[in-house]
């Protein structure tokens, strides 16, 4: 006869019926390596080792626990129930266990996008049948430049230059793009 489970239990593949065993065990089986790399590299967490001198990361990717411990420690949640929501509303992606968060938002009610002066407007004939069917027209932003990102560090008080090797101050050769752009939001600069 198959196992019958109560809620919130599943049942115990290796149960034959001895004295101390369960025939129902408690919550869902366990997440595998694959799913907890997911969600890791999901929320941005590494899946590799880290160095023995702490300065980075090394090939070898760590076991289930250790990842648990990981994901634990960084605080992304890899156990519990998805999250149901009540007709008309959608869970909320960014939803940590917080006092005042939302669980499930409210869904929005779409809008046409553009008006009939918008779309007649627009000279470009593939971009007005985009917007008659409502679809989103790209449009890139913008791209700062370094000489435009480093009078923005200097504004707000962020040095451009690299840091010196026995971190004692700054030298005299400036960063990169993409270094600039790692202290500025780093030093918590909006340059978007």
């Amino acid at each position: 006869m198959a196992t019958v489970c109560p809620p919130g239990y599943r049942a115990n593949k290796r149960w034959r019926g001895k004295r101390g065993q369960r025939q129902c065990l408690k919550g869902m089986p366990k997440k595998t390596l694959k799913e907890l790399q997911a969600i890791a590299r999901a929320n941005d967490v590494s899946i590799y080792k880290r160095r023995k001198d702490d300065m980075g990361f090394t090939r070898t990717p760590l076991t289930a626990r250790a990842l648990k411990y990981r994901l634990t420690k960084m605080k992304v949640a890899h156990f519990g129930m998805a999250t149901v929501c009540p007709p008309g509303y959608s869970a909320n992606p960014n939803w940590r266990r917080k006092p005042g968060q939302r669980q499930c938002l409210k869904d929005k009610v779409k809008k046409a996008k553009y008006t009939a002066a918008q779309i007649a407007a627009e000279p470009n004939p593939m971009v007005q049948q985009a917007m008659i069917k409502g679809l989103k027209v790209r449009t890139k932003p913008k791209k700062m430049t370094l000489k435009q990102l480093q009078q923005l560090a200097r504004a707000n008080d962020v040095s451009i230059y690299k840091r010196r090797k026995d971190d004692m101050g700054f030298t005299k050769v400036p960063l990169t793009m993409k270094a600039l752009k790692y202290r500025l939001t780093k030093m918590r600069v909006p340059y978007m």
